[in-house]
């Protein structure tokens, strides 16, 4: 067995979280350097009542990645201004088709102290290959309910990423050839 983290490496089909900071570029460019140590000089930006979302493609898996045993999603956020509304920031892997949900849920649902990191409380259980997983995209949610005074929530997101315990490919193996030699 081995572990892989894998994080963004280009926009899926949906895009929908309003603000990329600093402006330009792709929204996977903003959470693409990993969990550990992020800074959050780059991030997607939300402060829209309602839900947005942003789908994004993965790193391809390591050539010996065979099947996955189980995964689950971390992502660097921060969210202030909380007063009475609900709040959910959380990411989630999907199948290509960005309908069908995986699993490996993190979930903020209230303020930060800055920057931190949250981790799905358990991983999920998956026996997908590589051809699936190349395919798979991480689902970044940001949703805001209105419920009361209009707090002034901001919600960003710096880093997102995937962990996958996975088994390892068996090694091909080179073909043995033998030569009879004649003697006399």
């Amino acid at each position: 067995m081995a572990v892989t983290i894998r994080v963004p490496d280009g926009d899926g089909t949906t895009t929908d979280i309003p603000t990329l900071f600093p402006t330009g570029g792709t929204h996977a460019s903003k959470v693409d350097e990993g969990v550990p140590g992020n800074d959050g000089t780059d991030f997607v930006e939300s402060q829209a009542n309602g839900e947005v979302v942003d789908f994004l493609t993965l790193e391809a898996m390591p050539s010996d990645f065979d099947t996955a045993n189980d995964f689950f999603c971390r992502q660097r956020l921060n969210v202030s201004g909380r007063v009475d509304d609900t709040v959910n920031v959380r990411s989630l892997i999907y199948e290509s088709n960005e309908t069908s949900a995986v699993g490996g849920s993190q979930t903020q649902a209230g303020n930060t102290s800055g920057w931190e990191t949250f981790a799905a409380s358990s991983a999920t259980s998956d026996s997908a290959n590589k051809a699936t997983w190349d395919t798979r995209k991480i689902r970044i949610q940001m949703f805001r309910n209105n419920s009361g005074m209009p707090d002034a929530i901001t919600m960003l997101s710096t880093a997102v990423e995937v962990e996958i315990d996975y088994n390892v490919a068996a090694a091909a193996t080179a073909p043995y050839y033998f030569r009879r030699m004649m003697g006399g």
